[in-house]
């Protein structure tokens, strides 16, 4: 129950945040949300809600960039998003060679004009994979280091951690991963001279199937910024700290507390598409092994597509800004978000 009560507190703060915001017009659909935008709307169609995907990164709650759109009451939100992801690191105490594809249903009710609950429901496979060809392929046209890639077998999976004590192992695995609650009020609509302000709250349980989630929960809160810049280009940036309340598993052993920021540029190039180009960093997840616990940042690249007034198309290629010990090597990003 003292594990509980923080994260409770955390997500409770949204409540009265979202109850002594100034009124504003009624919050959008997301065929209004995502149509041509008024000049006095802050915020655009962005920004892609992508989260990590890199194998140990799956097991945990991960903040993501985000908007400060809300669904219209009585009109609730969904959405369905995959990410696939490839990651190759070999150190001397540990060695993660393997593909995470994330598959997740999300639905979202507004619980008045600012504020909105959610909850997401995870589907995860983890394997060999198919995609080390296409990795090799990478680094070879842009000249990147492959970290001894090139010497591993294609199609190989191993997550290993080596210790006094032995080694300890993540075998493959498909089943249902961690469901994550949570909370969204926009604080300020924004203006002119000012940008639009939201809050979000997460909140992960131990759902997972096997060894596709950690033990215990996980608690994040982050503030999230959006501003028109141009006619048809905006402006978002954000960031927060997630809490893992149990720190161990399988001979991993995560950090306590995750420091997390983002930052994106959306361009409305043509009437119902969008190009946008995000980057986040996140503070080390794992405090062993030691060789794993570094900072952790990618770059987005993507565009959202309206479908119709009630249903959109998003698409984007993920990869690490240089060459990470932390970080999946990259990965590919598409979700359906529809209105009812």
């Amino acid at each position: 129950m003292r594990r509980l009560l923080p994260a409770a507190i955390g997500l409770g703060l949204l409540v009265p945040a979202a109850s002594v915001a100034q009124e504003g017009e009624e919050a959008p659909t997301l065929g209004t949300l995502f149509s041509p935008l008024s000049a006095r709307r802050e915020w655009g169609r962005g920004p892609l809600p992508i989260r990590d995907a890199m194998p140990l990164s799956s097991m945990r709650l991960l903040l993501h960039p985000f908007g400060p759109g809300v669904p219209k009451r009585d009109h609730p939100a969904g959405r369905i998003e995959v990410t696939w992801a490839n990651t190759f690191l070999s150190a001397d105490d540990s060695t993660v060679d393997a593909e995470t594809v994330r598959a997740a249903i999300e639905v979202r009710d507004a619980v008045s004009d600012r504020m909105d609950v959610g909850l997401e429901v995870p589907i995860v496979w983890r394997g060999g994979g198919v995609l080390d060809g296409v990795s090799n392929f990478l680094h070879d046209v842009f000249g990147a280091p492959d970290g001894d890639r090139s010497d591993a077998r294609d199609g190989r999976h191993e997550i290993a951690v080596f210790d006094g004590a032995g080694r300890s192992e993540l075998d493959r695995d498909f089943g249902l991963g961690d469901l994550v609650l949570s909370s969204q009020a926009r604080l300020h609509d924004g203006s002119p001279g000012s940008p639009a302000v939201a809050l979000r709250g997460e909140l992960r349980l131990p759902t997972a199937s096997d060894d596709l989630g950690a033990d215990g929960i996980d608690a994040g809160l982050a503030l999230g910024l959006s501003k028109r810049v141009f006619d048809g280009v905006y402006a978002y940036a954000g960031g927060g700290g997630t809490h893992f309340f149990d720190t161990r598993h399988e001979g991993f052993e995560f950090e306590e507390t995750r420091g997390y920021g983002f930052a994106a540029l959306e361009w409305q190039a043509l009437e119902g598409f969008s190009v946008l180009v995000q980057a986040d960093l996140a503070s080390p997840l794992l405090r062993s092994p030691r060789e794993l616990d570094g900072w952790q940042s990618y770059v987005h690249v993507g565009g959202i597509v309206d479908l119709s007034e009630s249903a959109r198309l998003e698409l984007a290629f993920v990869e690490n800004v240089e060459d990470q010990d932390a970080t999946a090597d990259f990965a590919l990003f598409a979700g359906v978000g529809v209105t009812f």
